[in-house]
């Protein structure tokens, strides 16, 4: 019998990905798995076949691994499988931003709701601690993944990570403006006293865009207010 593949594996970007071409990548896994009937491999298979995925090059490897591994759960992943993920978004010829990002939501998200919320906090602020833009913004693309997730086990650290978006308001790079606005607009329906505070205080060091993103899903008096608050620290 082929495996089923849960719902959460097609699930959407959240705007955040170029959705059609990745859906398109995961569909020709599916029949990859199907046509080789790597259904039927043992776990030692399994595990060879993530080694071999894991020694490719940066960008091919995201590729391979996001087609595969974001195809069928993959509940041989440790801890050091993804930590090697994790080094394709520090090389120069880093994957593109909507390879990263599903990446980011269809291996890495799974594997992290699998395991302790310790451990995605951890990497979280290891990630935003850091000088990297494309793990800073993998951090909060994951964090808007948890978001949205029905199961709010792991919230918490989400939660905390935006006591570091401060450090990056500056950083002039537009992937992580735009995911600040991202994670800040998918916040305010679960707590929007955090979000307005953190607009409040910071909002005026976001970029334009950004700053819409981020207020974008506020009534319109509070957005109104924002704007303007905005538009007057800017000036």
């Amino acid at each position: 019998m082929p495996p089923k593949f849960s719902r959460a594996r097609t699930c959407r970007l959240y705007g955040l990905g170029e959705e059609l071409t990745l859906r398109s990548i995961v569909h020709e896994a599916h029949v990859f798995w199907l046509s080789n009937r790597l259904d039927r491999l043992n776990l030692n298979g399994r595990r060879l076949l993530v080694n071999e995925l894991l020694q490719r090059t940066a960008t091919d490897a995201a590729i391979a691994s996001l087609a595969v591994l974001g195809a069928v759960p993959f509940a041989e992943l440790t801890l050091h499988d993804i930590e090697v993920t994790e080094t394709w978004f520090d090389v120069s010829d880093c994957p593109s931003r909507n390879i990263r990002d599903a990446l980011v939501l269809r291996v890495w998200l799974p594997w992290f709701a699998a395991n302790s919320a310790e451990i995605l906090g951890g990497k979280l602020r290891q990630w935003l601690r850091s000088t990297n833009p494309y793990l800073a913004r993998a951090a909060l693309v994951l964090s808007v993944g948890f978001v949205h997730k029905t199961d709010q086990s792991h919230l918490e650290p989400v939660m905390r990570t935006v006591v570091h978006l401060p450090e990056w308001t500056n950083c002039r790079q537009n992937e992580v403006d735009s995911a600040i606005g991202w994670l800040l607009a998918n916040l305010w329906p679960i707590e929007p006293a955090l979000v307005q505070n953190w607009v409040s205080i910071h909002g005026s060091k976001l970029p334009r865009n950004a700053f819409r993103l981020a207020v974008g899903r506020m009534p319109t008096p509070t957005r109104n207010r924002l704007t303007i608050e905005w538009k007057s620290r800017r000036v």
